[in-house]
Parts: structure tokens; sequence; C-alpha cells
């Protein structure tokens, strides 16, 4: 594909064809300077911010919510997006089934048919949203008047969910219950979106499912948790060692390993924990409560606040302050001891 778009290049300018076929879909692109978003309408002049951009409209599906096709990558689907043309009739590519009926203002911003509880949009964005949030198909979706108004139908088919935590309906075939509740449902907190969002970056860098790395970064965190509440002695040799490495950070909060690293979120006990393990909308849970309390005080925003007028004040006066340097310890050059490793690697569920 690389080679296919430098061949594209070349013939845009006029430079040497190199000798690649260019795709027989790229071919509507050949003559065009500039790349228009389909849905706001904004101009790009290179394709790869044309791909880009086209992410903060449908996040990570690659389900086209023009034709309702499913594309192998998200490039796929941005280049299949930039040369499709409607060829059927407005009422048609609308969902309006009455031929005779007046055409409706495809403007106007409409609420969700489903109450999921977003913001209103006009019916392009809001037809996606049904497809990749809810999980409609297009040929599900029309739009028709009533009382003088603009008013979006959608008929789920197969197994609905109700999700647990938002309330939110959507196609159990369609979206699944652990990808909603994971990268879509309404009730995360900003701590835990912002989480999720950097587990699903790491992993598509790395070619791998973020779905299953989240679910692997769960299950360690229930095994910690569950060998915290486990009376073996873990905890109490957890904290004496966090003791230790905490005295290395001055700028930790004091008791940071044994207030924050072995909190357990209420209500759960090692029963529960031992019992739905393999109940997702539960792990899930327990990790966000987690995530929650280590992103940091409540107080953060006053506390940055503070930091602000500090450092302001730093600059006015010109007097720096005087940062405590960080102890060396020897033992950052000692390689590490491998029998510590696999021990590690086993009470993280890595290795059998």
């Amino acid at each position: 594909m690389a080679e296919a778009f430098t061949s594209l290049h070349a013939l845009v300018t006029g430079e040497t064809k190199i000798d690649v076929p260019v795709p027989a879909c790229l071919n509507h692109c050949i003559n065009q300077e500039v790349f228009n978003c389909k849905i706001c309408g904004e101009i790009f002049d290179n394709i790869h911010k044309y791909i880009v951009h086209g992410k903060s409209h449908r996040g990570s599906s690659c389900v086209c919510g023009w034709c309702g096709g499913v594309w192998p990558s998200y490039s796929a689907l941005c280049i299949h997006q930039l040369v499709w043309e409607d060829k059927s009739n407005k009422k048609q590519s609308y969902g309006i089934q009455d031929e005779n009926s007046p055409d409706p203002d495809m403007k106007a911003l409409l609420c969700c048919p489903l109450a999921c509880g977003i913001d209103p949009m006009n019916f392009t964005q809001l037809s996606l949203h049904l497809q990749e949030f809810h999980g409609a198909r297009q040929d599900q979706i029309s739009c028709s008047m009533k009382a003088g108004e603009s008013v979006v139908n959608v008929d789920l088919s197969g197994s609905i969910i109700v999700c647990p935590r938002c309330g939110a309906k959507f196609s159990k075939d369609q979206v699944g219950l652990e990808n909603h509740i994971a990268f879509q449902c309404l009730k995360r907190s900003p701590a835990v979106k912002e989480r999720v969002e950097s587990i699903q970056s790491q992993s598509l860098s790395a070619g791998e499912e973020p779905l299953l790395i989240l679910i692997q970064e769960i299950q360690a965190l229930i095994l910690h948790l569950k060998s915290l509440l486990d009376q073996t002695g873990y905890k109490e040799k957890f904290i004496e060692e966090g003791s230790v490495a905490d005295r290395k950070y001055n700028k930790l909060p004091s008791g940071f390993s044994k207030d924050h690293l072995t909190w357990i979120p209420v209500g759960y006990t090692l029963q529960v924990l031992d019992s739905e393990e393999d109940n997702f909308p539960v792990v899930f849970d327990v990790w966000s409560q987690v995530v929650d309390k280590l992103s940091g005080p409540e107080n953060l925003e006053s506390l940055c606040l503070q930091l602000e007028n500090e450092l302001n004040e730093n600059l006015r006066t010109g007097v720096m302050p005087k940062w405590t340097g960080l102890a060396f310890d020897p033992a950052m050059l000692d390689n590490p001891d491998q029998e510590v490793l696999m021990k590690l690697e086993q009470e993280l569920g890595w290795v059998k």
C-alpha cells in the first residue's frame, strides 16, 4: 500500500511512475488536491491527516456509516469513504420509506431514539452513533416527519442487552457487553477513559487486541487483590517492601504503598473476587475503582493551581527552589534476580 501511494503521488506531481499498480479505488483521487470530510466538511491536503481526523468521528470502528460495509483496517475504511458515492436517491439513503412524504431536515439536531443520553446531533452523526454505539444496521435506521419535525426511528434486531452501568441498549451480536463496558460506557470516569484510551493506543501500535490487553491487566489486578485479602502474609510483606521503595521518592504521598497500592475497593471480599472473577462487569468495576484511586488526590485541581502560583512567583522574583536529589541506589546497577522475576511473572498471571 505504501508503494501504491508513492506511485499515486508520482502521477499527481508528474514524476516518473514507479512500477507499482495504483489500486482502482484510488483513481478517483489522482487529480484531486484536497480531501473533504463527508461528515463535518473539513478540508485536508494530506491523506494521512484525513485518516487521523476520521477517528474523531468514529473511534476505532471499521464499519462504514454510508454503506454499512466492514473493512479490515481503519486506513482501508477511510480510503473507501474518500471515493464512495451514493448511487441511490436521497430518500433511500436516509431510510425514508414513504416517497410522498416531505424531506426531513437532515441538518436538524436530533436526540438518540434509544435515549442513551448523548447530546443531540444531525442525522448523519446520529446514524453513525446508532451503528457504532448501539450496533444497529444501516437498513434499520430511518428518518421521517411527524408534526412538522424530523424523527429518527431504529429497530435493533437479535439479542438486545442493557448496560448495567449506564443503562444504554445495544445489540449483543454487533457490540458485545465487554466491548461496550470497556470502550463505550457513558458512566466511566475521566481517569478510566484516559487509561482505556492509553491501552487502546498502545495495543493498536503493537498489533494487539485492546480488549485482550485490558482483560489481562484486570486479571493481574484481581490476582493482586486476592493475595492481599488472603491470610498468607502477602500483604504484610508487600507493605514492608513498598515502604522501603516509597522512601526513595520523597514526592510521593506519605504511606503511598499502604494507602493506595494495598487499597481494596469497598464491598469486595475474597469470596466475591473468587466467585466473580469471570464476571466482566464486576471485575471492571473493581479495576475502575482502583484506577480512580491511583489517578490522584481528590484536591488535585487545587494542588495544581497552588503549584502554578508558586512557579509564577519563582519566575517573577527569579528565586528558584532547591530540589532534593534522588538518592542513588547501587542495587539499580545489579542484574535482576531471575528467581524474583519468575515469581513476579507468576503473581501477575503471565506464566502458569
